[in-house]
């Protein structure tokens, strides 16, 4: 199966990409030429759905685009400079001038660089005057960091990797030759390449399991084979589970009492996550049949495996009657999906073996524990109350004291002082994780 490759850059760098890339059968390379950087972000803009990856002539056009926020690090790339690439463009310099350089000026490759290759191919004796960087940098800056290098008789010659800043250079009448990423150095990219597409492909084929369980309550239970309204509630539920299966392209499974499974895939799933719909189905369910439901969504590689994650995450959702919104990846990483644009990660197995030993006796779980960490990085509070753990775990105070107080005993948080709110009142006391969670896993 074909893969697609986005090629942008400049129009001789992009001809040689795709030259390079005749080579390889199962890629289909689209090309996109610019004459001006600025026209990257149309580019990008118009054609982001038509390709798989994207391969970038060079640093200067990739990293204009990420800082802008137009592309992410796992969806392009872009050869890096060689020393073969560096060696070509100094010979081609000597050769067309017909002259031995030992002052030259070079800009984009750091210094270590260019130390390595000097020392490699022993062009000890040339004195390079450089203008490495990170990222991004406007031609007018690079253009005027030779000329000044010129000016002051620094360099007899220039080297650059940017496209425009030559044309400028040459333009004005000074020597000036480009340095290119290799052949070897492009193959890599495109190898690279092919390989997320085929990951990607992979990892959107991922069997997801979508877990609906409506909560009911004691009366709902002990009438539940009797009750027509609840049957009514239950039919309304199902045709609104049937349309959602629907628009993941899966299938809903009904198990009774009010737990309903939908198979689906990684790709659906997440493209419903980032719209909302999920979020969504909730607050349709109850509106229109008066039914408050939890969701559990479960990763895995297998069947079996999505199924056991669905059930952990249902088994974090009863823990509140709360509707909520819980997912298990194939890691057994727990997101509480609170919003379409927020949640909170934990882990089950966060703090090492000795982890679920530590909670054999202790009034609560280690998901508990693991929880109130989580919210504790979220909310970026070194130091929090027993009120702020019964705000993040939607409970009582009650319940926050009890949960900070079994904290302490275990050892795991411990009191750094109090606060007084007002001129009267309990003082609130204050606490923060141990000193290992804290370092390991807080920012500060």
């Amino acid at each position: 199966m074909q893969v697609k490759i986005g090629v942008i850059g400049p129009v001789d760098s992009v001809k040689r990409i795709l030259e390079i890339g005749q080579q390889y059968e199962t890629i289909e390379f689209v090309p996109f030429t610019y004459t001006v950087v600025d026209e990257v972000g149309r580019i990008l803009k118009e054609n982001k759905e038509l390709v798989e990856q994207w391969f970038f002539s060079g640093q200067s056009p990739y990293y204009y685009a990420y800082e802008r926020g137009w592309i992410r690090p796992e969806e392009a790339a872009f050869a890096p400079l060689q020393g073969s690439g560096f060696l070509g463009a100094l010979l081609e310099g000597i050769f067309v001038e017909s002259k031995i350089f030992k002052h030259a000026s070079i800009d984009t490759l750091s210094d270590e660089a260019i130390k390595r290759n000097t020392s490699f191919y022993n062009l000890g004796d040339i004195k390079f005057t450089t203008f490495p960087y990170e990222g991004y940098k406007p031609m007018e800056g690079i253009v005027d960091f030779h000329i000044e290098a010129f000016e002051k008789g620094h360099t007899e010659i220039a080297f650059t990797c940017i496209l425009a800043v030559r044309n400028e250079l040459k333009k004005r009448g000074f020597p000036v030759y480009r340095i290119i990423p290799s052949d070897v150095s492009i193959m890599m990219v495109i190898e690279l390449l092919e390989e997320r597409i085929h990951t990607a492909r992979y990892k959107q084929s991922q069997i997801v399991l979508l877990g609906v369980e409506a909560i009911l309550s004691e009366e709902h239970t002990r009438n539940l084979p009797y009750s027509f309204r609840l049957k009514r509630q239950a039919l309304l539920l199902h045709e609104i589970l049937l349309s959602t299966a629907e628009v993941l392209h899966g299938s809903l499974m009904t198990l009774g009492d009010g737990l309903y499974f939908i198979y689906t895939t990684f790709g659906e799933i997440e493209e419903e996550l980032q719209k909302g719909t999920i979020h969504l189905l909730m607050q349709q369910v109850e509106k229109q049949s008066g039914l408050q439901i939890r969701i559990g969504i479960g990763y895995g590689s297998t069947a079996m495996q999505a199924e056991q994650n669905v059930r952990r995450a249902f088994q974090h959702a009863r823990q509140t009657d709360e509707p909520l919104l819980v997912l298990v990846d194939e890691n057994e990483q727990i997101r509480l999906l609170e919003s379409a644009d927020s949640d909170v990660s934990y882990e089950h197995k966060n703090f090492g073996a000795e982890w679920g030993k530590l909670f054999t006796g202790a009034s609560i779980s280690p998901q508990t524990a693991s929880k109130v960490h989580a919210y504790s990085i979220q909310y970026r509070k070194k130091a929090f109350t027993a009120q702020d753990v019964a705000l993040w775990m939607k409970s009582t105070d009650r319940n926050g004291r009890r949960i900070v107080t079994e904290l302490e005993r275990l050892g795991l948080i411990s009191l750094v002082g109090e606060e007084q709110l007002g001129g009267r009142g309990r003082r609130r006391k204050i606490y923060r994780f141990s000193q290992v969670l804290d370092t390991e896993t807080i920012p500060n």
